[in-house]
């Protein structure tokens, strides 16, 4: 399976290696697999973090 990981932070692409694009795929998609309510199959997962 071929996956693309986007990063931002504060509206700016950084730059992820593959190893911390598989490690944020990795850690999403467990996350979501432990949730009842998550439509299946995954194919696109957005997240938004805001620091109030």
């Amino acid at each position: 399976m071929s996956r693309e990981v986007a990063l931002k932070v504060n509206g700016e692409v950084v730059r992820v290696n593959a190893f911390v694009q598989e490690a944020l795929a990795g850690v999403l998609t467990g996350f979501l697999s432990a949730l009842d309510e998550v439509p299946e199959p995954v194919r696109e997962i957005e997240l938004s973090i805001v620091e109030r």
